[in-house]
């Protein structure tokens, strides 16, 4: 049976180093990697998998230093949270020195080997989450060599719309990506909680259970989203945009810390027992939120 094994192990390695690679670029994150046909770009999140052999490569783009994130990788929590670190190396990547940790979790389904290589600067981390079984050595190697193809492009025009099935315009001098999935994106203009700051959301979402009103189903999604103690006013109102019907929430709220926003809420049912949101919000006022957000919300198109 061991012989056996190893033979079904040396023929699998043939086939996967076989495969021929492309260099594929992960959609909005300035990041590429040398991938073979059987790795396809994942639908659940940033990066690549192999479906059938339960590996993935999950890619991150994390706003905060590089030296937190080394530090939290090597911290205490790490093993409270179940992962073991094996091994620790610092590579070169992008010709950059990065980090490559080895660890191995236990799931459901057994012992899972992870890789994670890190790097970036003051400003940035690129965080990079790679696993398969423990028990496919030959996959696990394949995944390493993978994510050591890394490459971050700074100068790269970045799409974080690329993978998704809508867009919208939005003023890239001001605002930035401060994170994306394969569902929505979320931009900021990095000024932080003060009367100067703008964030505006997008995101999409399945209708689990057909709504009896759609009004009322609109407006307890919005509300949901505003994350506060005590919604100051409030008004909605129908809206169509690209031809989709739906609904528009402008709000004035106050957070548990006693901070006032200025909330401008679109929903849009689609066409597919679906729907997308968009949030955007100031600190400043609503005529802000409102001349900010409006032409952003009706330049949105389904592709």
């Amino acid at each position: 049976m061991k012989y056996l094994l190893i033979v079904v192990q040396l023929l699998f390695a043939s086939s996967l180093y076989s495969q021929s690679t492309k260099r594929t670029i992960v959609p909005g994150l300035k990041c590429s990697m040398e991938v073979s046909d059987e790795f396809k770009l994942a639908t659940r999140f940033n990066g690549f998998e192999h479906t059938s052999l339960n590996a993935s490569i999950i890619v991150s783009l994390l706003r905060n230093p590089l030296e937190r994130n080394v530090a939290s990788v090597e911290s205490d929590n790490m093993k409270a949270k179940g992962f073991n670190l094996v091994d620790k190396k610092e590579v070169l990547v992008s010709n950059n020195k990065a980090f490559l940790y080895e660890l191995y979790t236990e799931s459901k389904k057994g012992k899972v080997r992870k890789y994670f290589l890190v790097f970036g600067d003051s400003a940035k981390t690129i965080f990079i989450d790679a696993m398969a079984p423990d028990s496919n050595e030959v996959l696990c190697e394949k995944l390493k060599k993978v994510i050591l193809t890394t490459m971050y492009d700074e100068n790269m025009v970045e799409d974080p719309f690329a993978s998704l099935g809508y867009s919208v315009n939005i003023d890239s001098s001001i605002f930035k990506v401060a994170k994306n999935s394969s569902t929505g994106v979320v931009y900021s203009n990095e000024e932080g909680n003060n009367p100067a700051f703008l964030s505006f959301s997008i995101s999409s979402q399945a209708i689990k259970v057909k709504p009896k009103d759609e009004k009322e189903f609109a407006e307890l999604k919005l509300k949901g989203l505003t994350s506060t103690d005590s919604m100051i006013s409030v008004s909605i109102n129908p809206i169509t945009i690209h031809n989709l019907k739906g609904y528009i929430m402008e709000s004035a709220t106050i957070s548990k810390t006693k901070k006032s926003s200025y909330n401008y809420q679109v929903f849009l049912y689609g066409a597919k027992e679906n729907y997308y949101v968009m949030i955007g919000r100031s600190m400043s006022s609503m005529e802000v939120s409102r001349k900010t957000f409006e032409p952003i919300a009706k330049s949105f198109q389904l592709k």
